[in-house]
């Protein structure tokens, strides 16, 4: 879900500068409009997506004793994103003429957001996944065979019964590290 949440915020960013607008008539005004409100919607449920995410990635893989450093740092280069898109509004502003920012200089800053949002994309492909998650990926994948077992022999896991958790996650509890 990580590389699901940056491409969502590339997706809906980099797309808010290819929209149609009034002056191409009523009907790509109003189709523009409407696929504003949509982008918007997907970009802030990536962007909350994404903090709460990688939030929990750096829980699992962080050390113990930098662990509040590395969640700051969450914060800091959140703030730093805004503060360099306020600075390409700001130069831009600056450099274009007004009407110039209206008709197509608007959409730079939306259109430049590729660049370190492909960096993003592609500097996570790399990323492995943490322990805890490989341990309850496999505990889940025992479950299910284990499942599917019981039916073949007959057995079958009634539909909405509630299956019991996985020891893995009961001894580690939810992201404690098993520091219960």
């Amino acid at each position: 879900s990580v590389n699901l949440t940056i491409v969502g915020m590339l997706v809906a960013t980099c797309g808010q500068g290819c929209l149609p607008t009034y002056s191409g008539g009523q009907l790509a005004g109003n189709l523009g409009l409407t696929l504003l409100m949509l982008l918007r919607i997907l970009q802030g449920m990536s962007a909350a997506g994404e903090i709460g995410t990688i939030a929990t990635y750096i829980a699992e893989v962080g050390r113990r004793e930098s662990l509040g450093r590395s969640m700051a740092l969450i914060s800091i280069t959140c703030q730093s994103g805004f503060l360099a898109a306020k600075a390409v509004v700001f130069i831009l502003t600056h450099a274009l003429s007004e009407e110039t920012m209206q008709d197509w200089g608007w959409r730079v800053p939306f259109l430049l957001a590729a660049v370190p949002g492909l960096i993003a994309v592609f500097g996570r492909r790399g990323m492995p996944e943490s322990g805890a998650f490989l341990e309850e990926r496999a505990a889940a994948e025992r479950e299910q065979q284990e499942d599917d077992r019981a039916a073949a022999n007959g057995a079958p896991h009634e539909e909405g019964e509630e299956r019991p958790r996985s020891k893995t996650s009961v001894r580690r509890g939810i992201g404690d590290h098993g520091t219960n």
